[in-house]
This record gives structure tokens, C-alpha cells and sequence, in this order.
């Protein structure tokens, strides 16, 4: 799963020392969050620039991919 995020935005949501990362990954199960900034020439047109996140979850917190019983 990923999300473009606007690049003003991008430093709110690592926040100060990493938190805002850590508290997504602790409310929602993420494994790892990945900042890709380098080829950016290959996403649409945006009238903002922006920074592709993408967002690995954890293979027992994702509903679709949990043990059946």
C-alpha cells in the first residue's frame, strides 16, 4: 500500500525523532514505512510535489492475509 503525501507535509508525519512514525506503526500494525523521493519523474502530474510513502503491514495484523481458524 502506498499514498503520496504533499513534500510540506512529509516532515509532520516522520515527526521529531522519528514519533510520528513510531505512533503509525504502533496504532496500525505497520511492519515499515518507506520514504521514496528518488524516481519521482514517473508518478502524474501533481499540482504539489510530493513523496511517495509506502507502508508494509504485518502479515497478522492484515485481515486479508490472517490464518483461518
Amino acid at each position: 500500500m502506498y499514498s503520496y503525501v504533499p513534500e510540506h507535509l512529509v516532515g509532520y508525519i516522520i515527526g521529531k525523532n522519528g514519533n510520528g512514525v513510531k505512533k503509525i506503526i504502533k496504532a496500525s500494525g505497520v511492519i515499515k514505512i518507506i520514504l521514496n523521493v528518488q524516481g519521482m519523474e514517473n508518478i502524474p502530474q501533481r499540482s504539489t510535489r510530493s513523496t511517495r510513502i509506502s507502508v508494509l503491514r504485518h502479515k497478522s495484523r492484515h485481515p486479508n492475509l490472517q490464518k483461518a481458524d
